[in-house]
């Protein structure tokens, strides 16, 4: 929920089964309005090579480990 700077993990996606909610920073807004030129109408945050499935956690995981390689 952008206006009101909160994203809200629903329960059924949270192993205690409870709604998970996590307030957004002005950092978080500015990712996920670059995010939006890539997203190409996917529901996505991120999406993968097709607009109905999310990148894979092996991407994110070799982006870090490319980062932590630069520090």
């Amino acid at each position: 929920d952008r206006e009101a700077r909160v994203w809200t993990v629903p329960a059924a996606r949270v192993k205690s089964n409870r709604e998970h909610r996590v307030p957004l920073t002005e950092r978080h807004i500015e990712i996920l309005d670059l995010a939006s030129v890539i997203r190409n109408g996917s529901a996505f945050v991120f999406p993968g090579r097709a607009p109905i499935s999310p990148l894979s956690s092996m991407v994110f995981l070799m982006l870090l480990r490319l980062v932590g390689d630069r520090r």
